[in-house]
This record gives structure tokens, sequence and C-alpha cells, in this order.
């Protein structure tokens, strides 16, 4: 462990040309900020000054892998909103600066390559992804110009319905079978994707012949109540794409984490994030869902102070590759290990309060409707008991410790029928998080 950051720090410090160590210059100084050399909490094994040459590696890592003109040009999106992410959460100087420098050079190369597209050409799958790439460009202030006109002119001429397999204005999205592959799309996925779009068209005020985006967001986000109660881990049919679903309305509702989120409007999604925590780490043991979930933890106001989020960068400041980057194996062979880099440092990244979201008035009505009318969707105390109580038991199998989130002692409830023990598992299911938008 000692050698592994030794060569980390040297290699960065070589990167970035930075101050000789223990030279405070490199960053903002806030009232808030304490000295850089100092443990990231009481007994931390790790320095604000760790995690932030952690950081920076990261973003050299990135930057060297999109130099592959094929590669990035495939991953562009999660390239440009990875950065920008970075970018707006840190007192570093150096890592505002780097940030900001590779995504805007990033945008820029994007937009050199499609200014060209005819977006009338495009597939709705390849229209909807142009449309996303150029929101993730635009937040470094590229101007996409006449590309976005295009774009906008495309979309009027479309229904929003035409992208999915429901239409938000007046169903609900269920679970189909996709008749390419033969894969069953869970209703969460098809409705995380549906919201994400809607978002973007929203923040780049475009509009379809079914309404403009604040009309489609809230029609795509007036189905949350139908789709719950949120599953459990032992629903591997729906527990993922669930997850991936909450992470998504995490991110779109405070504006991809510059806003911060009420968790008493949204208790049930908080409480599967913050159940989700320590079955990431401990079960799947994966970068790209503790990245994720940590990142969204903070949104809804939680810190350094908070064990769960400890745990969370922890296990990520520990699990980094001596390139820089996240991941294994798996990762490199599912072509996904920038994405898997970038999300730990979405994990690490600080956070500052930049108000209170959703910035919609309307947003927040219905979210408080929603409430008012189904106080209690997930985590009442038998379906949170049967949950725990399953988990446990895989825990007892590996023989390691399972501590459920809040405390407190497991009835002993019986298990689920047909419950899969860890050998029927995917190592790391999460890996195709990456898949549903990132902007993408």
């Amino acid at each position: 462990m000692i050698n592994k950051f030794f060569l980390a720090l040297c290699l960065i410090l070589i990167y970035v040309k930075a101050s000789p160590q223990g030279d405070d210059s490199e960053y903002i100084q806030l009232s808030d900020l304490v000295e850089p050399h100092h443990p990231l909490w009481q007994g931390s094994l790790f320095t604000y000054a760790d995690r932030d040459k952690a950081i920076l590696k990261g973003i050299h890592f990135l930057e060297t892998q999109a130099s592959d003109q094929e590669h990035f040009l495939q991953h562009a999106r999660d390239y440009m909103l990875g950065m920008k992410l970075v970018a707006q959460s840190s007192h570093n100087h150096l890592i505002i600066s780097s940030a900001t420098r590779v995504g805007k050079e990033m945008s820029q190369r994007w937009l050199k390559a499609h200014e060209s597209t005819d977006p009338a050409t495009l597939s709705n799958d390849d229209l909807r992804m142009l449309t996303g790439d150029i929101f993730n460009g635009k937040r470094y202030g590229v101007e996409f110009g006449e590309l976005l006109n295009k774009v906008k002119t495309t979309l009027q001429n479309k229904k929003f319905s035409s992208f999915f397999n429901f239409n938000p204005l007046v169903s609900v999205p269920k679970d189909f079978q996709d008749q390419k592959t033969g894969r069953v799309v869970s209703r969460w996925e098809t409705w995380q994707n549906a919201l994400i779009f809607a978002y973007v068209l929203k923040e780049l005020n475009i509009s379809t012949l079914e309404g403009e985006g604040t009309k489609l967001f809230l029609a795509v986000l007036n189905w949350l109540p139908q789709l719950k109660p949120h599953t459990h881990v032992m629903d591997q049919a729906h527990f993922i794409p669930n997850l991936s679903a909450v992470l998504q309305l995490t991110y779109t509702l405070s504006d991809y984490e510059f806003l911060t989120l009420d968790k008493e409007i949204l208790s049930d999604e908080y409480s599967l994030l913050e159940q989700s925590l320590p079955i990431a780490i401990d079960y799947f043991q994966s970068v790209e869902a503790v990245g994720e979930i940590v990142d969204c933890l903070k949104t809804f106001g939680d810190r350094e102070d908070n064990p769960n989020i400890q745990r969370g960068i922890t296990y990520l400041l520990a699990e980094q590759n001596t390139d820089g980057s996240w991941g294994g194996d798996q990762e490199k062979n599912l072509g996904i290990l920038h994405h898997t880099t970038i999300v730990a440092l979405w994990g690490l990244r600080e956070k500052f309060d930049h108000g209170k979201g959703p910035k919609e008035e309307a947003v927040v009505t219905m979210l408080k409707e929603h409430k008012a009318k189904f106080p209690t969707q997930v985590n009442n105390q038998a379906h949170q008991n049967v949950f725990a109580n399953n988990f446990a038991q895989i825990f007892q199998q590996l023989g390691l410790p399972f501590a459920f989130p809040g405390g407190g002692q497991v009835p002993g409830l019986p298990a689920i029928p047909g419950a899969p023990s860890i050998p029927g598992m995917a190592h790391n299911p999460f890996g195709n998080f990456h898949t549903q938008f990132s902007g993408s």
C-alpha cells in the first residue's frame, strides 16, 4: 500500500508540476478548508492532499486514454460530463484548471468531428445521444450554434414517445423483451432513459411534437410512484436498473450534483442509496457503484463525518491502480475502464452548497405531492427486514459480518424462495451502468 501511494505521489507531482510538498499555494483559501496535510476525517488514513493527488492522477489517466481518437469519439459523453463534474467540485486550483482544460479540449474535439453531421439522417438512438453530447459540451461554454439549431429543427418534428417503447404522457413504462437481442429490459431502465432525455431537452430549450422539455420531464417524473416500491438485491431482474435509475434521478434533479436535494421529499430514494452502498462495497466490490452512490449521497447532504461516506471514500482511494485508473480485468474487457475511473473521481470529489434543488418549482411541487400521496413506498419495516435477512444470509455464507445501515436487530424472517448464493451471481453487474447515458 505504501509503495502504491508513493508511486502515485511521485507521478502526479511530475505531471502537474505542482508546488513542493507542504506548500498550500495550490489551494483556494476558503474559511471551511482545513490544511491539505490534515486527515479527511478523524482517524482517516488519507489526507486531503492524498485525495486531491488521486483525483489529479485519475484526470491524467483519462486524458491519456482519450488521446485515442476512435475511443474518445465512442465515449465522448462520458469524458465531457465526467470532467465537468470534477471541475465544479474542488478547492484545489490544479484540479479545477486540469479538469476544465481537459473537458473543454474534449468538447472542442467532439464538435470538430461532428459539426458536419446532419441530425435528420440519424436513428432515434443516435439523435438522442448526439443531443446529450451537445448538452455536455455546452457546459464548458463551447458554442454548437449551427449543429444545435439543426438538432432543434429535427426534434421539433418528432414525437418524444417515438424514442421509447412507452408514451410518458399517457402510460407508465413496463418491462419488455428487446426484439433484436432477446434481453428483457426493465421498466426502470426505460424510465431512466426517458427522464435523462427529457432533462437534456429541458436544459437545451428544445421542443418536440409532444411538448417542450419541462413538460416532458414532469410527465416522465410523474410515473415514479407507479414504479415503486424500490426493489432489493435479491431481485436480479430489477435491482441494478432500479438503483441506476435512482442515481440518474438524483443527478437530473440536482442539475448533475450542482444543487442539494432534500432527504425528506426523496426519502425512499435516499434510503435505497444508503442501503446499497455496503452492498456495492462488500458484495459486488464495484468501484462503478460505489463511486456513483457516494457521489449521490453527498448530493443529499451527507459528508465525510458520515460513516457510510467514510467507508466509500476509503474504498475508492485504496482501489486506485498505479496508472491512475480504477477497475480491473472485467472493466478492461467491458471497455469501461475510463468510465469506472470517472465515477471513482465523482465519489472522491468535494461538494459545495450551491442552493437547494430541484430548481423548478413545478418539479418540487410534484415531488411533495408524491410524498403526501405515497408516504411509504419503500423501506417499510417488513420490506426492510426481508431484504436485510436475505442479505445477511449471503454474508454468513462468506463468513463476513453484515451491519444493516441504521443498526438494530434483524428479525429471523424466512428467506425469499430461490434466493441465489454468491457463486450463482455475476461478480460485478454494475459494470453496465455507463450504457444508460452519463449524459447518455
